[in-house]
């Protein structure tokens, strides 16, 4: 007979850190997201083709959403009014039309960077 070595599976130290989902139905739009602090989410009607478009990324490039350019900027001024230094600039894109990029850190967890479809600052400086 012989002895049978069961192997010991690794160690696994990542821990899941957020989920969340992004839902478009019936002119509207639903997020979710579940992190060890709790449950957060949104119920928003659908944007109007005409308003600017903003997205939203994390630093790997993953699209967290499709916030309107308004949505998006109160974020960044709510980020700047807690004091989170956010980094901004503003350029054109491929075609020529103009675009914002804000980053806002968050050292708990993944950076925000918004795309915005247009110039408008987010805050008055």
């Amino acid at each position: 007979m012989t002895d049978r070595i069961q192997p010991t599976p690794p160690q696994d130290t990542r821990r899941l850190v957020a989920a969340g989902v992004i839902r478009r139905a019936e002119g509207r739009t639903t997020t979710l997201r579940t992190t060890p602090a709790g449950v957060t989410g949104t119920s928003r009607p659908a944007t109007a083709a005409t308003e600017p478009a903003a997205t939203a990324y994390d630093n790997y490039g993953t699209t967290w959403g499709h916030p309107t350019a308004d949505e998006a900027r109160q974020d960044i001024a709510n980020a700047v009014a807690a004091g989170t230094t956010v980094h901004e600039w503003h350029i054109t894109d491929r075609a020529g039309q103009p675009l914002h990029i804000a980053r806002i850190p968050d050292p708990d967890f993944l950076d925000t960077i918004f795309a915005i479809a247009d110039q408008q600052p987010a805050v008055a400086r």
